[in-house]
């Protein structure tokens, strides 16, 4: 999206355009060069390709950001007691996705949406936010500061950020209880709501 964004930021410093004739401008740019974020802010890609569905989605609606992470933990393993969820002895970052103002606006907070109860792995699971980007499957996340602490979720639920820090932009999901297994279901969305300065 750094095409987009350079258009945008030219859009937003230009002179002799209304507020309301900038977000229109800037909506008619995202349309056309698409609203998938940079490879550089999605999970890696080993985590994407063992995941039964990983999909991200940026949307603006005026001065407001929208983002969605999508993953389907089919194939995702869930290891000790308040660890991250990711691929099964894997060392890669199992970070879900990496926040930035340029991507995302400045989040103001967010939420776990759960459309398929999780399976076989832990469902007892948290969303951990962190500095550090390449906490690994199997280990806690440095520095992390829990914003979801959702207890056993199941298809329907709907669990609030308690907070969001720009300064930890890492997100990784996390099995609360410990229950080492690789997942046979569970899809959860987690959603983002940030703003244009």
């Amino acid at each position: 999206m750094s095409q987009y964004n350079d258009i945008r930021n030219t859009i937003n410093r230009t002179a002799g355009f209304t507020l309301e004739q900038k977000r229109t401008l800037r909506e008619l740019a995202r349309t056309a060069l698409g609203d998938s974020p940079a490879a550089a802010n999605q999970a890696a890609a080993s985590l994407q390709a063992a995941a039964g569905a990983y999909k991200v989605a940026i949307e603006e609606k005026g001065d407001l950001v929208y983002t969605r992470i999508l993953v389907d933990l089919t194939g995702l393993n869930s290891g000790g007691a308040g660890d991250v969820i990711g691929v099964d002895a894997s060392t890669d970052s199992a970070a879900i996705f990496h926040v930035t103002e340029a991507e995302c606006g400045t989040v103001i907070g967010g939420r776990l949406f759960t459309y398929e109860t999780p399976l076989t792995g832990d469902d007892d699971i948290d969303v951990v936010l962190s500095a550090t980007g390449t906490t690994a499957e199997d280990a806690a996340p440095t520095s992390g500061t829990t914003v979801v602490n959702s207890g056993n979720i199941a298809a329907g639920d709907t669990d609030n950020f308690t907070a969001f820090d720009m300064a930890k932009p890492y997100i990784y999901l996390v099995g609360a209880t410990g229950a080492d297994a690789t997942y046979t279901a569970g899809i959860v969305e987690i959603e983002l709501v940030g703003y244009r300065a």
